[in-house]
């Protein structure tokens, strides 16, 4: 099990409201990620960090900023991206 700070950029997060969004992070690291409406240019934005299937972690962002750069932090790895809406 890697103890090594683990970046990741996912560059622009491609989301619909309420599904689900899978991006692996590599080292069986899996990022999933839900949106929900809150207005005009902004979303909650709920991540789960799963590791091997099992969730290991979870933030939530809220309000999150669309199409605007977006920094999550789970413990030693950090995730980045740009959520937009579809």
């Amino acid at each position: 099990r890697s103890r090594t700070p683990k970046s990741a950029d996912l560059g622009s997060g491609e989301l619909t409201y309420g599904q689900p969004t899978r991006q692996d992070l590599g080292d069986n690291l899996v990022c999933v990620l839900i949106a929900q409406p809150l207005g005009p240019g902004n979303c909650e934005l709920v991540a789960r960090l799963e590791q091997s299937g099992k969730e290991v972690a979870v933030t939530r962002q809220s309000p999150a900023a669309l199409d605007q750069p977006l920094h999550l932090a789970f413990g030693k790895t950090q995730v980045s991206l740009t959520p937009h809406i579809k």
